[in-house]
């Protein structure tokens, strides 16, 4: 039996992935301003904040292109 491709699919946890979301990224600003925070207070720390966040950019982004290649 052949779907028709065109029909939309009937998604029932769309809330759930769109409060997911949302809460991964209120956990990621709050990461964020947390290390500005950090690094204002504690001028030395900001050269090893500005290289773990370096290293988190390149891990996010290769998540990223495994994702998409699945």
């Amino acid at each position: 039996m052949a779907t028709d491709p065109n029909t939309p699919r009937d998604d029932q946890h769309q809330d759930v992935r769109l409060y997911l979301l949302l809460l991964t990224l209120l956990v990621g600003l709050v990461i964020v301003a947390g290390t500005v925070y950090l690094s204002y207070q504690h001028p030395k720390l900001a050269a090893p904040i500005q290289a773990g966040g370096s290293v988190a950019a390149v891990l996010a982004a290769c998540g990223a292109i495994a994702i998409k290649r699945r």
